[in-house]
């Protein structure tokens, strides 16, 4: 869905208001979200982990996988609702974002102005964007705090991440979508899934006791492991690709889809993945 980030001002925005998203269709097309180490330990009950960047020459950034099938994420049902344990944290700042300002290095809290809970004249359900003083309400300067926080961990887990690539322990993931819509690791007659990368294990084990010791110092070591053991959550793409076909099925039957979600179903929003 198309999104229009705008920086916020007490004048342009004065009267404006949000409200937490209740649906995640905002993110129902996106096969993978960036992800911190801060909240590996919560991606690592229901998420694969992977590598990704733009170009060759990009650095690597460390993301969740949310689907290998182009413009599907299996996370989200197709009502809005969060299919799995944990919302990642990119997710939950939502309608804001810190975005870069050009020709600077400092960053500006943006408001995406298409979004269902944004409002240039806030509703009784709504909170306001800034306080009768001017200053940010208490409320949106808490998701600055977030957002901020976020920030930092991402440069850190950059860094992990490039020292990892530095030492030549990142590689291509050899990942395949059958017909089915199902994930595995290698099928000849499925079609071969590009741009996702891995940690190879058997590299990883050759370094050096110098290198290994300098790696697990930095927390670097624990993010390739935390990498590796994320690979069994396949499975749960498998899954989610089955009920997002068993969906149609049910919808053709005028069935609820509660049941057929429920398992899934948990919205809780928490901001505690830390520094």
């Amino acid at each position: 869905m198309p999104v229009n980030y705008q920086p916020i001002s007490p004048v342009t925005h004065r009267d404006a208001g949000w409200k937490r998203p209740s649906r995640y269709f905002y993110a129902a097309h996106d096969v993978v979200v960036p992800v911190v180490m801060a909240e590996l330990s919560h991606l690592l009950t229901s998420m694969p982990l992977a590598f990704v960047h733009q170009t060759e020459d990009a650095p690597f950034q460390l993301v969740a996988v949310q689907s290998l099938q182009p413009g599907l994420n299996v996370y989200v049902s197709p009502d809005g609702r969060w299919l799995g344990q944990y919302v990642p944290a990119f997710y939950r700042s939502y309608p804001f974002r810190m975005m870069p300002v050009e020709g600077t290095d400092r960053t500006a809290l943006c408001a995406d102005q298409t979004s269902d809970c944004f409002a240039l004249e806030a509703g009784e359900d709504d909170q306001r964007l800034f306080a009768d003083s001017g200053e940010l309400s208490p409320a949106l300067t808490n998701m600055r705090t977030f957002m901020e926080a976020w920030g930092k961990n991402r440069i850190t887990t950059n860094a992990r991440v490039a020292e990892l690539n530095e030492h030549g322990v990142i590689v291509p993931w050899a990942l395949h979508l059958s017909q089915g819509q199902k994930e595995t690791l290698a099928e000849s007659d499925a079609q071969p899934v590009r741009g996702l990368h891995r940690i190879d294990e058997a590299k990883l084990k050759s370094l050096s006791g110098e290198e290994l010791t300098s790696l697990a110092q930095s927390g670097a070591l624990s993010l390739a492991y935390a990498q590796l053991f994320s690979e069994q959550r396949m499975a749960h793409l498998s899954r989610r690709y089955q009920l997002h076909s068993e969906w149609h099925r049910h919808l053709a039957n005028n069935d609820s889809l509660d049941v057929l979600f429920a398992e899934d179903n948990d919205d809780t929003l928490e901001f505690d993945f830390g520094e």
